[in-house]
């Protein structure tokens, strides 16, 4: 199965094939769930949200392995470059917690 998976210079993953134009934007962080690992761009969430809403503008910033403190430096870089969402979104799972920290289990 071909899975189209485009990033964009923003670093984000598309969520619109369109240009979105709306002054409010929400911004999705999280793991290969968010950013909708082995899926077509279509097939991700915030896509979906795009393809429902377009007065919002939704970028999705997941990315495989991150856990929530690759996420706060991730949101930290975006701000302090003024790059900053109205809202933004955490995906978080469990699993995460391992990711925080220099588990044992994790570094084998």
């Amino acid at each position: 199965m071909f899975s189209e998976i485009t990033h964009l210079d923003n670093s984000s993953r598309a969520t619109s094939y369109k240009d979105i134009k709306s002054d409010f934007s929400v911004y999705f962080y999280g793991c290969s769930f968010t950013h909708g690992f082995n899926l077509s761009d279509s097939m991700t969430f915030p896509c979906i949200l795009q393809s429902q809403i377009d007065t919002v503008s939704f970028l999705n910033y997941g990315l495989g392995g991150y856990g929530l403190t690759n996420i706060y430096w991730q949101i930290k870089e975006q701000i302090d470059s003024k790059n900053k969402p109205d809202l933004a979104i955490i995906n978080y799972a469990s699993f995460h917690d391992q990711r925080n920290v220099s588990s044992r289990k994790r570094s084998k």
